[in-house]
């Protein structure tokens, strides 16, 4: 059985992955891009250690941040997993990173980053020349005077994500049962302005400072929640400013998140501030019961 908790960032997944799995006997793999990293704690907001003990978690806090992640690698890691328990025990993806899910759960082919440079390098001819090899449809919408979009498409091609693929339509690699969890917009918003001041009392400028000092990875460094505070330590931004550019910037991430998961998968979806955590559970288990009935 392979179980998916999603939504945005704030709106408390990790509790309720924990809960049911508790219920269910099920193993947690983090759906994360950054609490993959090891020392980014704070800043992403990861369940603390003493919590995750009690149930066996996957692919969180285990790769130095100086060392280079990506989609491609954490989908064979995560099928890797799948493939060894998923028949025997149930599994609990819970994370926001939507497009980590669909690389895992769909099938999903990522391109030999070897074969292929950063793109900055090659003339708007060698870019359409490329993108006829990793993304032919998408040159049906673009010029090869226009340097910007071939750019564009050539590096969403490189990452996995082209441009052609933006439909909800590819084949399922597993059957699986996702369920969301979001607020109203005025709600999730306090809840994330008051996640941000909290991580602030916890620390966080001293964890940022740690990790932008010391050689973080191009994708851990950009990282919200981190990145903002390049211009404070270089003494161009105030604390409050600071702040303010991580409480905005979630904001902003929470939006594309749902607009991703709204349309890219089916989510039953929960609001856990009509009901506690709880019952939510309850609903899960109940929901997952009717399903296999049904099958």
């Amino acid at each position: 059985m392979i179980i998916a908790i999603v939504g945005p960032t704030s709106v408390g997944k990790s509790e309720v992955a924990l809960l049911l799995a508790k219920k269910i006997g099920a193993e947690i793999i983090n759906a994360d891009a950054y609490q993959v990293y090891q020392g980014m704690d704070i800043g992403t907001a990861k369940l603390p250690l003493r919590k995750r003990q009690s149930i066996k978690h996957h692919l969180i806090d285990y790769v130095p941040y100086t060392d280079s992640y990506d989609v491609a690698r954490y989908q064979k890691e995560a099928r890797a997993i799948i493939d060894e328990k998923a028949a025997d025990t149930p599994l609990i993806f819970v994370g926001g990173s939507g497009f980590y899910l669909k690389s895992v759960l769909h099938e999903l082919k990522f391109p030999d980053k070897k074969s292929y440079g950063s793109g900055e390098a090659l003339s708007n001819t060698q870019l359409y020349i490329a993108l006829q090899d990793l993304d032919p449809k998408a040159l049906e919408k673009i010029h090869i005077n226009n340097r910007k979009r071939l750019l564009n498409a050539y590096h969403r091609a490189v990452s996995g994500e082209p441009m052609s693929k933006e439909s909800s339509h590819e084949i399922k690699r597993y059957d699986y049962r996702m369920f969301g969890l979001n607020l109203p917009r005025p709600d999730l918003i306090e809840k994330i302005n008051l996640r941000v001041e909290t991580m602030i009392e916890e620390g966080l400028e001293k964890e940022a400072y740690r990790i932008l000092n010391h050689a973080p990875s191009p994708t851990a460094q950009e990282a919200i929640g981190y990145k903002e505070w390049r211009p404070y330590f270089e003494g161009t931004a105030s604390l409050n400013q600071v702040i303010e550019a991580i409480k905005k910037n979630t904001r902003r991430y929470a939006k594309k998140q749902m607009s991703y998961f709204n349309h890219q998968f089916e989510v039953e979806w929960f609001n856990p501030m009509q009901q506690p955590i709880e019952k939510i559970v309850e609903a899960m288990e109940l929901s997952l019961q009717i399903k296999r009935i049904k099958t």
